[in-house]
């Protein structure tokens, strides 16, 4: 087993697009997020020091990109010493 890391950012995506071309889009699009990508479909953002209503936006720019009927796009988030998952498209809906 690998030694245990802190992430690179403070909200957890994880993305599964059927749509070759609307993937690639997602996958560059997260890719240009501050953060790491820890697999093809699991993204570390980092927003600590981004403006109030920031990842609101990122979100509806994701939304844009996906089929809800047929993918999968879900966050988890720590607010107020929580975590909180919040899931745009997929089996959570």
């Amino acid at each position: 087993m690998s030694e245990p890391r802190f992430a690179g950012g403070d909200i957890l995506v994880y993305a599964k697009v059927r749509d070759p071309e609307a993937r690639g889009r997602l996958s560059q699009m997260l890719d240009d997020l501050p953060g790491e990508r820890v697999n093809a479909n699991l993204y570390e953002v980092s927003t600590a020091d981004w403006d109030d209503g920031l990842w609101d936006e990122e979100v509806q720019r994701m939304q844009s990109i996906i089929d809800p009927d047929v993918d999968t796009l879900v966050f988890w988030r720590v607010i107020k010493g929580k975590l909180v998952r919040t899931c745009i498209a997929g089996r959570f809906n």
